[in-house]
């Protein structure tokens, strides 16, 4: 029942954009036939359609060649974050200040 609130939310902000571009095109679309220009509008309107799908389902392979690539990664390579980089010291040992020179020594020359 605590969910109830944020989806009227939402689907209310959902029906608000759609009838606000709904009103856009549909005064566009008498405007283009006030000036007998209906074949235009038409033809825009067709254009734009199947332009925003072309370039989404361009934008769909993408993303999918490019997780089935990622999730094929090879297993020896490892992944590191730069707070699991000791540069050959003990993960839980505390450095001294010498040591602390050389780790960020280390961590600068991976990054480079």
């Amino acid at each position: 029942m605590r969910r109830l609130p944020g989806y009227v939310l939402f689907i209310s902000l959902l029906l608000l954009l759609f009838f606000g571009q709904a009103i856009s095109l549909y005064t566009d679309w008498l405007w283009f036939q006030e000036l007998g220009f209906t074949q235009v509008f038409t033809t825009i309107l067709t254009f734009k359609f199947v332009l925003a799908l072309l370039v989404g389902g361009l934008f769909s392979l993408l993303v999918y060649f490019n997780v089935k690539l990622a999730a094929h990664a090879p297993r020896s390579v490892r992944f590191l974050v730069q707070d699991q980089v000791t540069c050959g010291r003990e993960v839980g040992s505390l450095p001294s200040l010498s040591e602390r020179r050389s780790v960020r020594a280390c961590r600068s020359s991976l990054w480079l």
